[in-house]
């Protein structure tokens, strides 16, 4: 967990490769994003409206810098963990960016509660500094919620949602808080420590 801009993914993507693949990293962004684009195409050929529907839903919150219905969010994680075991065998997962409130939690408790979640880091990081990271990010990433605009409405939007899971996963003792405003492998450290036992 972190506000957007804050090394979730970059600290996922360390780990897995340290441990020459035995985690997958799964961004819940990011397949959102790609199904977003994939359900897009696929609509300009099939004209299904349930595709156009979802398409849009996902585009509409993104853009808003809001949060996709949870229901979506779960489907999409199963769906990346199913292939991930099929491809690769992998039952261990680095989740980023969710869950991101108390419907998330909701949702994966319903659809998911099977799974154990271990531990949840939560990387805080000084707001400007977190602007600067993802303007900077914008000017390479193609990505069209890296606008100050966006930004500062998903940074509300992370703020509030997240206060119940921050209060869920305190309480059952697996939640750690990370400093992210460090070098990339300072935070690496810490990370380390807390999913490897190192």
């Amino acid at each position: 967990m972190g506000a957007p801009g804050t090394g979730k993914g970059t600290q996922c993507a360390i780990l897995v490769e340290k441990t020459k693949g035995a985690w997958t990293h799964l961004s819940a962004g990011d397949l959102l994003r790609e199904e977003r684009q994939r359900v897009t195409a696929a609509q300009t050929a099939t004209d299904d409206d349930d595709d156009l529907e979802l398409a849009h839903t996902i585009q509409n919150c993104i853009n808003a810098g809001k949060l996709v219905p949870s229901s979506i969010t779960v489907r999409l994680l199963e769906k990346g963990m199913k292939q991930a075991y099929q491809k690769s065998g992998s039952t261990k997962f680095l989740i980023d960016g969710f869950p991101r409130g108390q419907d998330n939690i909701d949702a994966w408790d319903n659809q998911m509660g099977a799974h154990k979640v271990t531990s949840c880091l939560n990387y805080e990081c000084p707001e400007q500094l977190l602007v600067d990271r993802l303007l900077e990010r914008g000017k390479s990433s193609g990505r069209s919620d890296d606008n100050m605009e966006t930004i500062r409405k998903r940074f509300q939007t992370h703020v509030e949602a997240c206060k119940p899971v921050l209060a869920r996963y305190s309480k059952d003792g697996i939640l750690h808080t990370i400093n992210s405003d460090q070098s990339v492998d300072e935070v690496y450290k810490q990370t380390e420590k807390i999913v490897l036992g190192k």
